[in-house]
């Protein structure tokens, strides 16, 4: 029912663009305003939460813009979590779990104390890797999701749990899939 890509561009903005409808519908709109970056994700949607719509559409933007998600499940303790959420400021802009799932992230983000960066073996990644795994730690449902962080254009973080996740390594290029 919808489409949506998001990429991180040459100058490290979050560019997000969704349509509604056929995946022609999202081609066309990227060709009039297009995404460029040297990583990426992307959805095709079939509506569970929230009817079909440009803003319920995939992949959704977590907390201040620091990171995107898109999804594929069913989180069946949606709702407790976004009334949670709401309660600690984050504005809902759809009305889909994966949008709390993207919030939920940020959350365990902002709760998360960074690595010493100068101790040996310090890994620059495991805030990021510790935020996703407290987020789907709450999350009760089935899931395949990946994440994009705004300000680390290298890094991609994939988790699942009842959905098929799969990942595919080539030369130079790297891909994460669901069904």
């Amino acid at each position: 029912d919808s489409s949506g890509v998001a990429a991180i561009d040459a100058s490290g903005t979050l560019k997000v663009t969704k349509a509604t409808g056929r995946v022609d519908d999202l081609i066309e709109r990227l060709a009039e305003s297009p995404v460029a970056g040297s990583i990426s994700i992307g959805h095709t949607r079939w509506a569970t939460h929230g009817r079909p719509s440009d803003v319920n559409s995939h992949p959704h933007v977590g907390g201040n813009n620091e990171l995107v998600i898109v999804h594929n499940g069913v989180i069946e303790n949606y709702q407790q979590i976004r009334d949670r959420l709401i309660t600690q400021g984050y504005v809902f802009r759809s009305a889909t779990d994966t949008e709390v799932i993207a919030h939920l992230i940020s959350s365990c983000l902002d709760q998360v104390t960074a690595p010493d960066q100068s101790a040996d073996g310090a890994d620059p990644h495991a805030p990021l890797v510790h935020a996703v795994q407290s987020a789907v730690a709450q999350l009760r449902g089935s899931y395949g999701i990946v994440v994009l962080f705004r300000d680390r254009a290298d890094v991609l973080i994939a988790a699942r749990l009842g959905s098929p996740l799969v990942v595919g390594v080539g030369e130079g290029e790297h891909f994460i899939a669901s069904d």
